[in-house]
């Protein structure tokens, strides 16, 4: 099978056949029998005009890209070329922001969650945006919500949010022209979908529970970049959308006129101070400031919680160190719980001993007893008993007596 056509692709269907059959009669990069392919031209990272580092990401995404061995035109646009021309950017001074001009119908599920995180840590180094130059589907979708913003005019077409498994079938032509593949293979899935058989109910599920695990991340990394609040089922079921109705859904931020006025908008705002933002983008502003919130949320809620466990295995040592390791372990089991001051002091009144506080009587008798054990005699009349035992004794009564008055 060409190895192309045996990957999950995040591809748009109507596409896809033209995407494989553009790749599958180039020979396999460092395969080819006969010559070399022309030497590619170089081109720049990004073009930077007013600041914004623009980077064009361009036709079938793959993990590296492939030019024609025949005329040296490039083939697919490869993910390692995308994050060393965004890295590159990051480093240069004179960037302000970055747009990630994208025309593509998506590309291979391997390396693309990968790229779009690293694309949307990128986001909080420097503004990024990304702006749909005819379509942006599937793949350079996932890639371009990653920036957080997708700017788009209204004839461009977005999303085709899904992943596509290509199995190709030549049994009935093998069968033609006599030819019998056989697979002999250790492990029983070892030549699961091979192309020689046709594909059976085992492999078909094997590879259906591969795309749906992809379909979810893909789903969940593009709801929170956008701040989607529309149902899955209008955006995430492999929809193509007209920009317009993208923007109702909340697959694109901004209808903008043309690239141009991307790259303005982008270099506007990196010279444009908050009170400008606010009047001039309210939405935008609250989707950015909703984001930051509940990442500081997040954030502030693991510290604590990192801060709670340091105090309480502290506290726990302590405990262990006074009271002893028996102690110490009931104390933890206790604060396991999670349980309140009050839910805890409820909790011992229903199943443990009183503990009540000790009265102030109670403390008194108790250290009568103590003054009558060390004298060897009562004292609470004071009759035959001499020395301090006795003299202590009267006072304690005295007192206790003054107070009842």
């Amino acid at each position: 099978m060409n190895e192309f056509c045996d990957r999950l692709w995040a591809l748009c269907p109507e596409m896809a056949q033209d995407v494989f059959l553009a790749l599958r009669d180039e020979p396999p990069a460092g395969k080819a029998q006969f010559g070399s392919p022309p030497a590619p031209q170089s081109e720049p990272a990004y073009t930077l005009m007013r600041g914004v580092a623009v980077i064009q990401v361009s036709g079938p995404i793959t993990r590296e890209s492939r030019r024609s061995f025949y005329d040296g035109l490039k083939l697919s646009q490869g993910q390692d070329e995308i994050a060393a021309a965004l890295q590159a950017a990051l480093a240069d001074p004179q960037v302000k922001s970055v747009l990630l001009s994208i025309n593509s119908p998506g590309g291979v599920v391997q390396g693309t969650k990968e790229l779009a995180d690293a694309i949307a840590a990128a986001s909080k180094v420097k503004p990024m945006a990304a702006y749909a130059d005819g379509i942006m589907l599937s793949a350079a979708m996932w890639l371009g919500a990653a920036t957080g913003r997708v700017f788009a005019p209204a004839t461009a077409t977005v999303g085709s949010i899904g992943v596509i498994y290509a199995h190709a079938d030549y049994s009935k032509l093998n069968e033609r022209l006599g030819v019998t593949y056989t697979y002999i293979s250790a492990g029983k899935f070892k030549a699961a979908g091979n192309e020689d058989t046709p594909l059976d109910e085992t492999a078909r599920s094997i590879f259906q529970t591969q795309a749906d695990q992809i379909h979810a991340l893909f789903k969940g990394d593009v709801r929170p970049a956008l701040n989607i609040q529309a149902p899955e089922s209008l955006w995430a079921e492999g929809q193509c959308l007209l920009a317009g109705d993208a923007l109702r859904l909340g697959l694109v931020t901004t209808i903008v006129r043309d690239r141009r006025s991307a790259i303005t908008l982008l270099s506007q705002e990196a010279n444009m101070d908050y009170a400008s933002f606010k009047s001039q983008h309210p939405e935008l502003l609250a989707k950015i400031e909703a984001r930051a919130k509940a990442e500081g949320i997040a954030e502030a809620e693991a510290k604590n919680a990192e801060n709670d466990k340091a105090a309480q295995a502290a506290l726990l040592a302590l405990v262990g160190k006074i009271c002893g390791e028996e102690a110490a372990a009931k104390v933890g089991k206790a604060a396991a719980l999670g349980l309140d001051e009050k839910q805890f002091q409820a909790m011992l009144e229903l199943f443990g001993p009183e503990t009540k506080p000790v009265a102030e009587q109670d403390k008194k008798a108790e250290l009568l007893a103590a003054l009558n054990a060390a004298g060897n005699k009562p004292l609470e009349g004071g009759a035959g008993a001499s020395g301090l035992g006795s003299a202590a004794g009267k006072l304690l009564a005295d007192a206790a007596r003054r107070k009842t008055l």
